[in-house]
């Protein structure tokens, strides 16, 4: 192989360690594990990430898969959707109630 050769495997080896080591920095100390947001800090491509299969799948997998956070707590984000989903309403919008003087007003209007 000549030197050329050599030059675009390197870059090509430099651009998946970037990715590798981008996406285990983002797992480990929070922020966003999307596609774009992990080709964006680590200069490449999204495309660089769809064309490589084995390096999207540790993507995926970081994105469903239990994380620790700075807080101590351990929680995926089917657990906080999950617990989401299970936890009642608390807001509730103000009940209107009928003002013979000039129409409906809500109720803490009175």
């Amino acid at each position: 192989m000549n030197a050329a050769g050599r030059g675009r495997e390197q870059a090509a080896l430099r651009r998946r360690e970037k990715v590798q080591a981008t996406i285990e920095h983002t797992r480990r100390h929070g922020g966003d594990l999307s596609v774009s947001a992990i080709a964006r800090a680590a200069g490449v491509d999204r495309s660089y990430l769809y064309r490589h299969a084995d390096l999207l799948q540790p993507l995926q997998e970081a994105q469903t898969s239990t994380t620790t956070t700075h807080t101590g707590l351990s929680l995926s984000n089917t657990t906080i959707q999950s617990e989401l989903a299970n936890t009642p309403s608390t807001s509730q919008a103000p009940s209107i109630a009928s003002n013979s003087r000039s129409g409906a007003y809500p109720r803490w209007w009175a």
